[in-house]
């Protein structure tokens, strides 16, 4: 009877090793799937990322200025530089807190009532003296804002397709807090669908 007890207390903690194993890997990949993708900081608001594939640079505009404290806006380009045409939806796009909260694009309804909140980081923008995303690409060619999530006016687009190497395709994201300001600290920027990547944003 006592070896049939040590049999089943061996049994029982290979048992439960198999599980701290097996629940140590599922913590492993999960880690793995939301940590930030290597990328450079190459200044306070700019984030860097390039891939055999893809080339991204992303500005955010928040830590600076005197604007809405519930407003985040980040500038992001993305070039191709190997492989298929790219397809990005507006859905692909949002951001990690540092609490792991997701939160999504803002609506175009909201981005429009929010008119007057956006003017003073809307003009802040445009003293800027140096395009803080169209320099980190080779000759400067990243110049225009070609894919239209929110427009003061026009057609806004929810897909958008980058179909050969080179060229540039950008736009700007608005993303309002649900607590009313961005707290400091690391948040991720989540660019799904085909580019699946993940880029680290700091704010300050």
């Amino acid at each position: 009877m006592r070896a049939l007890g040590i049999v089943a207390a061996i049994a029982f903690v290979a048992v439960m090793l198999a599980g701290v194993l097996s629940t140590g890997e599922l913590r492993a990949q999960t880690d793995a799937v939301v940590r930030p993708d290597a990328a450079n900081q190459v200044e306070r608001n700019v984030v860097e990322y390039e891939s055999d594939r893809l080339h991204i640079v992303a500005a955010q505009h928040y830590s600076w200025g005197d604007h809405d404290p519930r407003w985040l806006l980040i500038d992001v380009g993305i070039r191709i530089l190997s492989g298929r045409p790219l397809t990005v939806a507006r859905r692909d796009f949002f951001i990690v807190r540092p609490d792991g909260v997701e939160v999504p694009l803002t609506s175009q309804r909201d981005y429009r009532r929010a008119r007057s909140e956006l003017l003073p980081l809307h003009l802040q923008l445009h003293t800027l003296a140096v395009d803080p995303v169209r320099g980190y690409f080779p000759g400067g060619h990243c110049p225009a804002h070609r894919f239209r999530f929110f427009v003061d006016s026009g057609i806004r687009q929810s897909v958008v397709y980058a179909h050969r190497v080179g060229p540039c395709v950008r736009g700007d994201l608005y993303f309002a807090s649900p607590t009313g300001a961005w707290e400091s600290g690391t948040y991720t920027l989540v660019i799904g669908g085909e580019t699946d990547v993940r880029l680290p944003i700091e704010i300050q």
